[in-house]
C-alpha cells in the first residue's frame, strides 16, 4: 500500500475492514510494472491467511477482514 504506517494502521491496530479492492488494484499495478511476479501464477491456487490466537501484534480476527 506504499507505506509502512498505513500497513500498521490498517492491518494491525485498526478495527475497520481492509479495502480489498485497493489491495487488488495495487497488486495489479505492481505486476504490470514488473515489481512482482504476474498474478496469473496464483490462478486456481489456494491462498492461506494464518493468524495466531496468541498473536500480540495483529488484532485477533483481523485476517477475517480481508476474506
Amino acid at each position: 500500500m506504499g507505506s509502512v504506517a498505513i500497513g500498521f494502521s490498517d492491518c494491525i491496530t485498526s478495527t475497520k475492514n481492509i479495502n480489498v479492492t485497493k489491495l487488488v488494484d495495487q497488486t495489479k499495478s505492481y505486476a504490470a510494472n514488473g515489481l512482482i511476479d504476474p498474478t496469473q501464477n496464483m490462478f486456481n491456487d489456494a491462498v492461506y491467511v494464518y493468524h495466531g490466537i496468541n498473536d500480540s501484534i495483529v488484532l485477533p480476527g483481523k485476517t477475517c477482514c480481508i476474506l
